[in-house]
Order: C-alpha cells, then sequence, then structure tokens
C-alpha cells in the first residue's frame, strides 16, 4: 500500500471527488467497491495499536430500569443509579421508559428509506452549510480529519420548540416527528433524574432551557469491505449536554472504559444515554462486514435563545471545597470550536478547563522552562505534563520498546554520477517508506556537531535571567526560547524546552543570537 507522502496520492482531491459524487459512503458501496479509497484508511501507527488490542471486550454497561418512576422510593433509587453510572462510566441504558417499540422501530425504518432512496432525492439535501437545519452529508469534518469514516449523515436540527416540518424529507418526516415528540418528553424526565442526582432540585436543568431543543443525528453504516482498515466513527465525546442514542440489532457501538474499548450491544428496546461532576465518555463505532448499521443520536443542547447567553459551572454546585472547573462561555461559540475542527483533535470543552488553563499559565509566567522546575527539586511532574489515560493505557500494551534500524546514507561520493543515482534511489526509498532517515559521511566536521551540542547545553545551563531575555511565544520573533509551542491548545505538555532560531535569510544577523552559542 503506497503512503500518504507518495507523490502520485493528492489526498486533498480525492476527497474533492468523494464529496462531489454528493453519494456518500453508500455510493462506493453502491458502486460495487472491493476496496476502500484512500481516505477512508486510518494512519498506520492507529492500526498498529488496535492490533495489540483487538480482543474485543464485553461489559454490561449500566442499564436502568426507569419504570414506576413515580414512586417515590423507586425514584430514589432510580437517581441513585443515574448519579452512579454517570460518575462511573459516563454512559448507560434506559429500558421501560415509555417510548412504545413501535415508534423506535418507524424512525430506525425512516432513516434507511431516506438513504437507500433514489440517489438525486437525497442529493438535493446534500450541504456542509453549518446553517442548515436539515442536511445530508458523509463527515462533517470531511476536509480536517486524518481520515474519513464510514457512515453518511441525515442532520436535523430542533432548536425551537416547534420545528419546521415542511423541510424534512417526505420518506422519514412523520416518523422523525413522532419520535422527537417522545424524546423531548424523556428529555424532561432524564434532567430531572441527573438534577436531582447532582443535588439539585428536580426542575433545576429544565428551567435552565436545557431540554427545549435538540439535534438529531443519524447515520447510516454500509457493509464495509475492508473493516479492519477504518471506522464508522472515530473516538470522540459528544458535544452537548446530553446524548440518546437508539440503534438498530448490528453492533458496533463501543465506549472507552478505563483505558479499554469495550462493545455495547443493542438492547431491545433500549436507549443510550451519555452526558466534570458526571464524565463524558469517549466512544467510537466500529466498521463491519454486515450493515446497514442505523443509529438515531438525539443531542440536547438546549434552546435557540441559549446560544447567546452564558454558560459555565452550577452556582449551587460551586463552593471552596467544590471549585469551579470551567470558565463561562457562550454557548455558539463553543459549537463553533466543534463543528470547525475535527474528531482527532480534542473536545472544545478543555479550552475551557479553568485549572488546566491557570496552571499552564504559571508555568508559562515563569520563564523557566521544564529545566526550572527540575532546578526546583520536584519529584512528581505537574499535571499539566501528564497524559490522557487511554494513551497511558495503549502504551502500556505495547510497553516493549522495539529496536529497529532507521535507513542509514552515506552520502560520500555524491559528486560520482553512478553513486550519486544510488543515493538518489535510497533517499527516494527512506522518504517513501520510512520518511526518517540518517546520513553519514556528510562532510561536517565532527568538531563542528560536538560544539554544537555543546552551545546548546551553556545556552540552557546559564543564569535564568539570561536566557528570560528571550522567552516570547511571538511567532515573529526570529530568535526565542520556549518551552512547548502549543502549550495552550496541546493535551498534555512535552518535557522539553526549546531554543528556535529562524535563518531564512543566507546571511543572518549574529547579534541577534545568544552569545553564549555564537
Amino acid at each position: 500500500m503506497a503512503t500518504e507522502t507518495s507523490v502520485d496520492y493528492d489526498r486533498t482531491k480525492e476527497l474533492k471527488q468523494f464529496d462531489d459524487t454528493k453519494a456518500g459512503v453508500k455510493g462506493l458501496v453502491d458502486a460495487g467497491i472491493l476496496n476502500i479509497p484512500k481516505i477512508f484508511v486510518r494512519p498506520a501507527e492507529d492500526l498498529a495499536t488496535e492490533e495489540l488490542n483487538s480482543g474485543h471486550k464485553k461489559v454490561e454497561v449500566p442499564i436502568i430500569d426507569v419504570s414506576n418512576i413515580g414512586d417515590s422510593i423507586r425514584r430514589q433509587e432510580i437517581v441513585n443509579e443515574v448519579k452512579i453510572a454517570s460518575g462511573e462510566w459516563g454512559f448507560f441504558q434506559v429500558i421501560n421508559h415509555g417510548i412504545p417499540l413501535s415508534v423506535l422501530d418507524e424512525m430506525i425504518e425512516g432513516i434507511r428509506l431516506f438513504n437507500e432512496q433514489d440517489l438525486e432525492l437525497k442529493k438535493e439535501l446534500y450541504s456542509r452549510d453549518s446553517a442548515k437545519k436539515v442536511k445530508f452529508h458523509s463527515n462533517f469534518d470531511l476536509y480536517t480529519s486524518k481520515t474519513a469514516d464510514w457512515r453518511d449523515t441525515l442532520q436535523l436540527t430542533f432548536l425551537d420548540s416547534d420545528p419546521d416540518t415542511s423541510q424534512m424529507p417526505s420518506v422519514c418526516r412523520k416518523s422523525t416527528m413522532e419520535y422527537f415528540k417522545h424524546m423531548k418528553k424523556l428529555g424532561e424526565t432524564l434532567f430531572e433524574l441527573l438534577s436531582e442526582a447532582l443535588g439539585l432540585q428536580a426542575d433545576h436543568l429544565n428551567s435552565m432551557g436545557y431540554s427545549k431543543g435538540c439535534s438529531i443525528v443519524t447515520h447510516y453504516y454500509p457493509p464495509c469491505p475492508q473493516p479492519e482498515l477504518t471506522l464508522g466513527v472515530r473516538k470522540h465525546a459528544d458535544a452537548g449536554i446530553l446524548t440518546m442514542l437508539l440503534q438498530n440489532h448490528i453492533g458496533g457501538l463501543q465506549v472507552l472504559h478505563n483505558g479499554q474499548w469495550f462493545d455495547i450491544h443493542p438492547t431491545l428496546g433500549g436507549l443510550v444515554l451519555s452526558n466534570d461532576k458526571f464524565k463524558s465518555v469517549k466512544h467510537r463505532a466500529i466498521s463491519n462486514h454486515v450493515g446497514p448499521r442505523i443509529s438515531v443520536a438525539c443531542f440536547f443542547s438546549g434552546h435557540a435563545s441559549l446560544l447567546d447567553k452564558p454558560f459555565g459551572p452550577i452556582k449551587k454546585l460551586i463552593s471552596e471545597a467544590n471549585p469551579p472547573q470551567y470558565e463561562e462561555f457562550l454557548l455558539k461559540e463553543y459549537f463553533a470550536k466543534f463543528f470547525s475542527s475535527s474528531l482527532d483533535t480534542k473536545p472544545p470543552i478543555d479550552y475551557y478547563k479553568l485549572v488546566h488553563q491557570s496552571k499552564l499559565k504559571q508555568f508559562d509566567d515563569t520563564k523557566a522552562g521544564v529545566k526550572g522546575l527540575v532546578d526546583a527539586g520536584i519529584l512528581n511532574i505537574p499535571r499539566i505534563f501528564v497524559r490522557p489515560a487511554e494513551d497511558l493505557a495503549a502504551d502500556e500494551l505495547n510497553s516493549s520498546q522495539k529496536t529497529i534500524e532507521v535507513p542509514i546514507i552515506d552520502v560520500s561520493n555524491i559528486g560520482y554520477s553512478i553513486r550519486r543515482k544510488e543515493i538518489v534511489n535510497e533517499v527516494k526509498i527512506a522518504s517513501g517508506e520510512w520518511g526518517f532517515f540518517q546520513v553519514i559521511n556528510h562532510g561536517i566536521p565532527l568538531s563542528v556537531l560536538d560544539e554544537m551540542i555543546e552551545g546548546i547545553r551553556l545556552f540552557n545551563e546559564q543564569d535564568l535571567e539570561l536566557k528570560k531575555e528571550i522567552y516570547s511565544r511571538d511567532s515573529a520573533k526570529k530568535v526565542k526560547f520556549l518551552s512547548n509551542f502549543d502549550l495552550y491548545t496541546s493535551k498534555a505538555l512535552d518535557w522539553k524546552d526549546t531554543l528556535q532560531l529562524s535563518l531564512l535569510d543566507f546571511d543572518p544577523d549574529p547579534s541577534e543570537m545568544p552569545p553564549v552559542c555564537w
């Protein structure tokens, strides 16, 4: 398989060709493909990690029976079950929720009919316009993600209490509106339970308008000829306040729990819910040889009137012992971050973490970098450097460090035409297969290399006040010292300090450079 660095692979062109068909993933299946296009193939490192953790594990996600919720004793038991499931899992199924099985079945059938109708009818709704309330597309982050996912999507946004049904596809209009009616009612009940589980009055979250608006996002996952190479939906945490998921009989949903992926098997009539007092759990959907798998996610994000209002920690839950974890933000800004990025990036909510941001600023303001922490004699690294639990768990599975010989290219005798062609071929192979290689006999004296290393050591180990003079995050500066250029946007910091010298001129000004390493 050619790598993405191959000169004959134009990823952007292939993405646009796929997008321009407006046929989605189902269009590929209908065309009879036997191999999935490269835009759907996951990175080699992801596939390698997956192979180490290939045994799918089964676990019973909490199932909460919400029948007899009107009985005060049973209600308190349900509230406690919701509290435990939300805190430990961030994911649970509800049964006996009062929605007729026929309503659930007709919703699934309506989505199947929409996706399997004449393509020209679907094309009328195909769009990437974020302002459209009803649209059909494949992969909202198609142009920003590492890889595309194996699914097509019909998205219906109901941020008003009385949505305009005329915009909805006729083939699934009736079933969707009936489903929406029941979802609103169940949503109100669940927000009551979550309020009580948080120690608030039952009407607290409903009174804030959270149950008044939602988006219904339906996914259609056709059979995949190579499911081991792609996913239906990559790992992510939902953007909404509360998500209710309906799925048909074909499995594929997985949740990340304690660093491991667990299958969530469909329960007849069951709805899966996900909602840092309560977790927002990471989950994904795998691809299958069989299909279609159909899922219907109802994201409760509040009424349209809430988009311009500040959101933040619930005041009644804040105390000296329980300080706020997030700063206030506008809901529309939050959703703009989510939909303008890809599922590969960190969740938008992380940008608003107060503790994390303040700790980052404290570290940055020292201008001492990582070496400053070591000089201070720390025994434990600050939390801002600790990698996410799922990354650490994946590393543990692959803990034995492997030694391999990266290509070494000898560039001596490069002036001889025959040897030069050999070197060119070695560079081509190494660049295509590795993107990484070493060169030896390059003509640079060993003393120059050693003195360069020594100069950088002297710079970093000199008096801190001298280093502080050039500490900066200004991208325009040609010479600067800093720690972690992506300090405020990364999931976790790296254990390094950096001296950056931009020598874009053939005759750089040495006076701008630190004297200790001239």
